[in-house]
Formats: C-alpha cells, structure tokens, sequence
C-alpha cells in the first residue's frame, strides 16, 4: 500500500505534467498535447490488453519492477529532448503505469480475505487516487518553480526510490534469522 501511496501521489500526475510539457518544453499547440496524451493512452491500451493473460495472483517482484520501470520511463519521459522521443517515452510510460496499477490491484485483491476483499479495496483505492490531489499541490508547485520536466522527474525518482524501499523492506522481511541469534546468550562474569 505504500508503494501504490508513492506512485499514485507523485507519479500520476499526468493531467498537470503533460499539457505544462507540451506548452512550456516543446511550445506545441493543442493537438501536438493531444499526440502526447494519445500516445500515453496508447501505451495504457496496450498494457491492459497485455495484462489480461495474467493468471492468478501477481509476484511481489512483479509489483514492484512494474512500479520501477514506470519511475524510469517517466524519468526518459522528463528527460526527451525532442517531441517525438517524448511522445515515444510517453507510450512506455502508459504502459508501464497500467501494468502497475493492474499488478498492485490483483495482488491486493486476490491476497486478501473475501470477507475483508471490499474494505480493503476501498483503501486501496482511496490510498491510489486519493493521493493523487495531494500530489499534484507538490508536483505543480515543483513544476512552477523548476519548470514543466521536473514533474515528470519528481514523480519517475519516487517511483524507482519507492521501489527500491519496497525490495529493501520485503528482503529484510524475508530475510533468514542469523545463525548466531538461535544461540543463548553467555552470561558476562
């Protein structure tokens, strides 16, 4: 949940980022930031096609590369130094996003208990787009401030470092009990 927190409130801001790039970065008009947004719709597209083979409950590890391919082509995204590559990268980045948000929601909601399913979800749910306003205060904030690409660029770096805490948190988790903790402690004289 707190990895979808990160990506929902910084990463999925794209409502705000896209048209404050397609203005300010590449000074195209209406229908070059229509491309732009096609293109990220493409890619979502794609990816909900893609993701309808998934069978069964998602890896934790899928989760989280999902959330850490999406922070990097979000990056490349903030990055482009052409239109056409930001129109690309966008693509990528629709992509991606839709194979986290699919992954993070089947994880979820087939890993909790049927009978808890419905509240669980609604957390979820209030945890990945509720955040999402409070996110878009900060990233356009950042954006006036430090111009249109540092949206994208906030939200892709919290995406992989939100990633890269959730590996972090899961390998410490999981990790087995040191051998010198099962022995007793020796009494000091």
């Amino acid at each position: 949940m707190a990895l979808v927190a990160v990506v929902g409130m910084l990463g999925f801001n794209f409502q705000l980022t896209l048209p404050l790039l397609a203005k300010t970065v590449f000074h195209a008009d209406a229908a070059a930031f229509g491309l732009l947004t096609t293109a990220l719709a493409a890619g979502s597209l794609g990816a909900a096609f893609a993701t309808t083979l998934r069978r069964g409950r998602p890896p934790l590890g899928l989760v989280i590369g999902t959330a850490a391919a999406f922070g990097a082509v979000q990056i490349l995204a903030g990055l482009a130094p052409t239109y056409t590559m930001a129109a690309v990268a966008l693509f990528f980045t629709g992509f991606a996003s839709v194979c986290f948000a699919q992954a993070a929601n089947h994880r979820i909601q087939l890993g909790t208990d049927p009978a808890y399913r419905g509240r669980v979800m609604a957390l979820y749910t209030l945890v990945f787009q509720g955040t999402t306003p409070l996110g878009a205060l900060l990233v356009g904030g950042l954006s006036e401030t430090l111009g249109a690409r540092s949206g994208l660029l906030v939200g892709g770096a919290a995406s992989v470092l939100a990633a890269g805490a959730a590996i972090a948190f899961h390998l410490r988790r999981t990790r087995p009990a040191d051998e010198t903790a099962d022995r007793p402690v020796e009494s000091v004289r």
